[in-house]
């Protein structure tokens, strides 16, 4: 299960000490696809749910985070830890299945190049308050979101799980996309 944050290391990952607040960035190219893996799913419910979600990120989640520093962040929230051993694993697959979707052109040699590229030497978090959590870490004082667990199925808690979440089936980033594709753009 997860653990508390350890600053000074983990598992040979340094993680940063820095003094600035910390920023959070979502530009990752995986952080609003969704997937279903195992008992995991990301896929909302409907467009309502989306936004309810996406208002808890920004209004709370984020106001919280860029309101203090790395090493303080920790103590605003109930949900974060750095993410270890066989659920890294299932992370690191979850990521993979997203780079699928959001680079469906590339190979699974270059899929796997971009995942060691971008995530294997990273202390991968969870971080959030109630169901929402934000999977990502830390560069600088920059918090980088890979992928967004809206339903708290990472780490499975029957006071934040959605009973019916594996019937889901809304992906932002699909919406997104073929909007992008009516519109032509």
């Amino acid at each position: 299960m997860s653990k508390n944050i350890d600053f000074k290391k983990e598992k040979n990952r340094i993680l940063p000490k820095f003094e600035n607040n910390v920023i959070v960035d979502f530009s990752s190219p995986t952080v609003w696809a969704s997937t279903k893996m195992n008992e995991f799913t990301n896929f909302l419910v409907d467009d309502n749910q989306f936004y309810k979600y996406h208002l808890h990120i920004f209004n709370e989640i984020v106001s919280l985070l860029k309101n203090t520093t790395v090493q303080d962040a920790h103590k605003n929230f109930k949900h974060y830890c750095v993410i270890d051993g066989t659920k890294r694993t299932e992370v690191n697959s979850i990521i993979y299945k997203l780079l699928e979707k959001v680079k469906p052109t590339s190979t699974s040699t270059q899929l796997n190049e971009y995942l060691e590229q971008n995530f294997n030497d990273q202390a991968i978090l969870e971080i959030g308050i109630k169901s929402v959590l934000l999977i990502g870490y830390y560069q600088n004082n920059i918090f980088n979101v890979i992928f967004v667990d809206y339903h708290h199925l990472l780490f499975p808690d029957v006071h934040y799980n959605s009973k019916d979440s594996d019937i889901y089936d809304i992906c932002p980033y699909n919406r997104a996309f073929k909007k992008e594709q009516e519109n032509g753009s």
